[in-house]
């Protein structure tokens, strides 16, 4: 079950992207 705690960083990390690219629109 590595998915298991993959997934929780990458939506993380996927929710920061789309912060960085607000800052930048």
């Amino acid at each position: 079950l590595v998915t298991l705690e993959i997934v929780p960083p990458v939506r993380q990390s996927l929710t920061i992207l789309r912060k960085q690219l607000a800052a930048d629109s």
